[in-house]
Parts: structure tokens; C-alpha cells; sequence
């Protein structure tokens, strides 16, 4: 009877070995699958908040190389009562290197909150460049810190005036004081044209001479 128990608890662990055995195998194997699949992709996911845009350049692939992730919005280096940064940089870029030149293109994105210079209310403004294409000298480099050349294409997208319409939003000074708009109609009936007639300085002829 124990002979028979202890027969049966062999062949039990036995059959747990070979089981947890071909676990491992699979898992193994699958982690292998995965890292050749993510290199013949070229695909580098920063998955982490970063405070700068780094690309790696030691063994670059041919093929090119697929960066995506998020950056910290205080890159951006704007923090006032026109212009606030909202959320993080979002960039979707396609990076090849041609000897020591490095070539991005895809999508960066950011969110700001401005103050519109009519009415002096804040609205959210998204800066989005789908189509973005920058160089960068990378000579002697093993990585490319593109933060600065990403933050001045976004930063150029921001406004000069900003106004409420470009948000969607239908300005409040637009709807209370439309007589005052700067760029009220030209055909309200308001006539600014200096009036027809003798000029002012004509009264200074009545004067007597000496």
C-alpha cells in the first residue's frame, strides 16, 4: 500500500515537472519571438515620463527606427497668465539616419491654456504637427537629444493674439460690445473719413496779419 502511494506521488511530481518545464520553454521561446519581432520593427516605446527627447544612435538599424512616448510639458519653459503648458509633449516619429545626419518625421502634439486678448478668458489650445519633418547633426553623438528642435516647432504653432474663435469658443466681448469690435463689419454706418469742407486750419487765415 505505501509502495503504491508513494508511486503515485512520484508520478504526480513528475507530471508537475514536465508541465512547469514546458511553461518555461513556451515563456523562453515567447521572449525570444517578441525581442526579434521588436527588432525587425525598429520600434523604441519610452514608456516612462521623460524630461528630454533622446534617441539612441548605437546599433541603429537600417531600416530605420519607430520612436513614440511622452515628454514633460515644462520643456516648453512657459508658465504666465497668457500662456501655460497643460500636458506632456506627444510625439510619433519615424527616425532614419544617413551617416551623421539624423531625419525625423511623424506627429507631435501639446496643450496649452491661453488667455484670449479680447476678453481676457482662458481656453485650451492643442498645437498638433502631424506632418513634422526636422534634421539633426548627430556627428561623434551616440544619442540625439531632439527636445529643443521638437519645442521650437511647437512653439512657433502657438498664436501671436490668441483669441477664443480659434478654440471653437465664441468670444464674450464679440457678443456684449459688437460695436467695438477691431474687426467690426466696415458697413456699419459708422463713417471715420474726416468731414468734407473747409479745413480747420483755414480758420487761422481770419487771423489779422501784422
Amino acid at each position: 500500500m505505501a509502495w503504491a502511494v508513494l508511486g503515485a506521488m512520484f508520478i504526480g511530481v513528475a507530471a508537475l515537472v514536465a508541465t512547469l518545464r514546458d511553461r518555461v520553454i513556451i515563456w523562453q521561446t515567447w521572449g525570444t519571438v517578441a525581442n526579434l519581432l521588436d527588432r525587425w520593427r525598429g520600434t523604441c516605446t519610452i514608456k516612462a515620463m521623460q524630461a528630454r527627447v533622446i534617441i539612441p544612435l548605437e546599433e541603429f538599424p537600417e531600416e530605420g527606427l519607430f520612436v513614440e512616448g511622452e515628454a514633460d510639458g515644462a520643456l516648453f519653459g512657459i508658465d504666465n497668465t497668457g500662456a501655460q503648458s497643460v500636458s506632456p509633449l506627444s510625439y510619433s516619429l519615424e527616425a532614419q539616419l544617413y551617416e551623421t545626419e539624423l531625419v525625423l518625421r511623424g506627429r507631435v502634439a501639446a496643450t496649452f491654456r491661453l488667455r484670449c486678448d479680447r476678453c481676457l478668458r482662458e481656453f485650451d489650445y492643442e498645437v498638433e504637427l502631424s506632418e513634422l519633418t526636422i534634421s539633426v547633426d548627430v556627428k561623434g553623438k551616440a544619442a540625439a537629444d531632439v527636445t529643443e528642435e521638437l519645442r521650437e516647432e511647437v512653439l512657433l504653432e502657438l498664436p501671436g493674439y490668441p483669441k477664443c474663435e480659434i478654440s471653437g469658443l465664441e468670444c464674450e466681448i464679440n457678443d456684449t460690445f459688437c460695436d467695438f469690435r477691431l474687426d467690426k463689419d466696415p458697413h456699419s454706418g459708422v463713417n471715420s473719413a474726416t468731414p468734407s469742407g473747409n479745413s480747420v486750419w483755414d480758420a487761422l487765415d481770419d487771423f489779422p496779419r501784422k
